[in-house]
């Protein structure tokens, strides 16, 4: 009816006053009309905006209209020779009115959004033909990297020269305690349930707590709008290392909505580098080693007038599959008597999350979670049918209330945190019998505990918005320690200038406190004396949304107390370095091409200083380069061409407390530059399919080894080929 009043109104203005100009608007893509579009004369107090349907009405002599949306590139469109106009806009390259949560941990819009936030969508997910979460990390920051780790088949990642203990990852806002081997076990996320994720860079412990130090990763789960049902099936084979599988349902019913998924992973393993033999022309052990899993989530959610209640559950199953010992001749494990055999770990992972939340009044919001996850990792000696297990547990409280008052938004909140790490090992003697012991020096079972409470205010000041908060976080072994933030920005038409101030905390976790494990390597061993790892950081980046995206961020990160572990001789001892010094700049840029392409650019400059080893921070490297190009080369054929450069990096094993007159170990990592090229062809909305070479020069460390940390995990050239069958639809009613 209301397009029908228009039609109407144009016929008498035609009448009384002269000519009129009507129109629609509509999303170029979805072919969709959109609604709030202005529609003016340039240097006039002429305008109008498109209503729910995209129609305008305008009166004018002009023979030009200029038409604005923030959620889409701005054009002048001339009007000399027409009355009645359909008229396609072109998205813009970010979705500036796109709801983000991380950097506030209240909704906002990202052009409304204080801190600088990093998003990378479901689509960009699908695009990158990513085999993991690790793969997607790539696609966010360059200043990411995915190395090998200490342990074997454990990953090493960095941001900005910080591990995955001084990044906080959450999954819906709910943190993910999964520690392997002391880094973050991220194939625990099924990465076909992502809808997008947000990445905050920088100190953000005020709102998170301990942790977030280096910053804050939050993945959001799809979800299904009112009465309408999602079926998703794909296959995915990255050869020769991984193949997948994945189904799920997810299905709204008025006010009651929910799903599940199945993903199974698959692989073969592989060698970092062309295949070795030994002195009897065997095969040498491989470097990433056969595995499989299985991941399985569910949630019901209920939505009521004003309220909401979610329950979710996740179960992630590994299992490493072949460990050959007998290859090695002479390898790490090879003076263990009990092993004729050895398999390395089956992991198991489970969480439960319960989230309510209520509107209170207009302007109040509570917000509550309670979440409980268990990660276990178990060790099997096949020769004795027993086993070596080790576990973490968390459950986590959180309550947060918001409130809009004028001029200001106000956060309240308090969390209660209580982790335990559990611990049972086995030791054989040669003859046939198992001693028992923990890898704790003094019982199998460890626990912590904090309580945290955090405000966070939010003033509106024209043009400037001032951000502050502080937290007064408790620890039962560190007493209590409050940790304060500072952000002001302010916008301009093109532009928003930000600065940041902010304090990191991390509490040593129960593992660097207490382990202590004696295995071929060596001992490695925790210590009860540690203190806390403090930081101060300081930021300032410049951000355009018009035409295109781009944003500069210069920051410095001061941090002391940072927990790394040391070498004596056969000892491996956790220990509190002095000060290391973070500093560095970013940039990244995204905008459209002519003939429906986009491309997108990211660069990091990170210098880490160590001031105790007086060099740079090991696992560092002062440049990272990303970019990709997308293009529709067809309407429903696109081309992705991705390259990536990293510069060197070295480690340095230090030896007799890192100060001593001996030399130093050293490893480095060769710079290096990997390219990736994909297609995929859409054959309906429902059905799709890629096929893509990653690593196509196939580039391979040349100093890795089965035993070398911070090695680059790469296979050398893969094949990618994905298949996905998406069913979308609406309910009958």
């Amino acid at each position: 009816m209301k397009h029908i009043f228009l039609i109407f109104s144009f016929f008498l203005w035609s009448l009384c006053f002269g000519r009129l100009v009507q129109g629609q608007i509509l999303d170029l893509d979805s072919k969709r009309p959109i609604s709030g579009v202005n529609i003016y004369i340039e240097d006039s107090n002429v305008g109008t905006a498109t209503d729910d349907f995209g129609f305008f009405l305008i009166e004018t002599s002009a023979r030009e209209i200029k038409i604005s949306h923030i959620a889409y590139v701005d054009i002048k469109y001339d009007i000399e020779n027409y009355e009645d106009l359909v008229i396609f806009l072109e998205p813009s390259v970010i979705n500036s009115e796109e709801l983000i949560i991380t950097g506030t941990r209240t909704l906002k819009t990202f052009k409304d959004s204080p801190v600088l936030t990093r998003i990378i969508s479901g689509q960009e997910i699908k695009d990158s033909q990513a085999r993991d979460l690790y793969d997607i990390m790539d696609e966010i920051f360059p200043g990411y990297q995915k190395l090998k780790g200490e342990h074997t088949m454990s990953n090493e990642i960095r941001f900005n020269g910080l591990g995955t203990k001084s990044v906080l990852f959450m999954i819906d806002g709910q943190k993910i305690n999964a520690e392997y081997g002391g880094n973050m076990d991220l194939s625990v996320v099924d990465i076909n349930n992502i809808d997008k994720i947000e990445y905050v860079d920088g100190a953000i412990s005020t709102l998170y707590g301990s942790g977030a130090m280096g910053g804050a990763v939050n993945i959001i789960t799809k979800k299904t709008n009112k009465n309408s049902y999602n079926l998703n099936v794909n296959f995915f084979s990255d050869a020769p290392s991984i193949n997948s599988g994945h189904i799920s349902y997810i299905q709204n019913w008025g006010n009651i909505d929910g799903g599940l998924s199945v993903t199974f992973n698959q692989s073969d393993g592989f060698d970092l580098k062309e295949v070795e033999y030994n002195n009897d022309n065997d095969r040498i052990q491989k470097h990433q080693e056969e595995f499989s899993n299985f991941i399985v989530n569910g949630n019901i959610n209920f939505n009521f007038n004003n309220s909401s209640l979610g329950i979710s559950r996740k179960n992630y199953f590994s299992s490493i599959n072949t460990y050959k010992m007998d290859d090695l001749d002479g390898g790490p494990l090879a003076d263990l008597s009990i092993v004729p055999e050895f398999e390395l770990p089956r992991n198991y992972d489970s969480q439960t999350s319960f989230k309510f939340k209520t509107k209170i009044n207009s302007s109040t919001l509570l917000d509550y979670c309670f979440s409980i996850e268990d990660y276990e990792k178990k060790y099997k000696y096949t020769g004795f049918d027993e086993q070596l297990w080790s576990g973490s547990y968390s459950d986590v409280h959180t309550l947060i209330i918001s409130k809009n008052l004028p001029g200001m938004e106000f956060l309240f909140g308090f969390d209660v945190i209580n982790d335990e790490y559990r611990s049972y090992s086995i030791d054989g003697d040669g003859d046939g019998t198992i001693d028992e012991f923990s890898i704790f020096t003094d019982s199998n079972l460890k626990q912590a505990s904090q309580h945290s409470v955090f405000i966070n205010n939010e003033w509106f000041l024209n043009d400037i918005n001032i951000t502050s908060g502080v937290r007064y976080q408790y620890h039962d072994a560190y007493d209590g320690h409050f940790i304060p933030m500072l952000s002001l920005y302010k916008k301009y038409d093109k532009y928003k200038l930000r600065s940041t101030w902010s304090r990191g905390y991390r509490t040593p976790n129960l593992k660097e406190l207490y382990y202590q494990w004696d295995h071929p390597g060596g001992i490695v061993m925790g210590n009860s004396n540690l203190q806390p790892e403090e930081s101060e950081y300081f930021s300032v980046s410049l951000e355009s949304f018009k035409d295109f995206y781009y944003s500069v961020n210069v920051y410095h990160n001061s941090l002391k107390n940072m927990i790394n572990y040391i070498t004596n001789g056969d000892n491996h001892v956790y220990t509190n370095f002095e000060k290391v010094r973070l500093r560095g700049f970013n940039i990244f840029y995204k905008r459209k091409l002519s003939g429906n392409g986009e491309l997108t650019f990211s660069y990091n400059y990170l210098d880490a200083h160590d001031y105790v080893l007086d060099e740079r921070l090991n696992g560092s490297n002062f440049h990272n380069l990303n970019t990709k190009l997308t293009y529709f080369i067809l309407d429903n054929l696109k081309a992705r061409l991705s390259f990536k450069y990293s510069s060197p990096k070295k480690y340095v094993e230090c030896v007799q407390n890192c100060g001593g007159d001996s030399s130093d170990d050293v490893f480095e990592l060769s710079s290096f530059s990997l390219i990736d090229f994909s297609m995929r062809y859409d054959f309906s909305e429902n059905i799709s399919a890629a096929l893509g070479i990653n690593n196509v020069f196939d580039y391979r460390d040349p100093n890795a080894s089965t035993e070398q940390f911070l090695t680059l995990v790469n296979p050398g050239r893969t094949i990618v080929f994905s298949f996905d069958y998406n069913l979308r639809g609406f309910n009958e009613k």
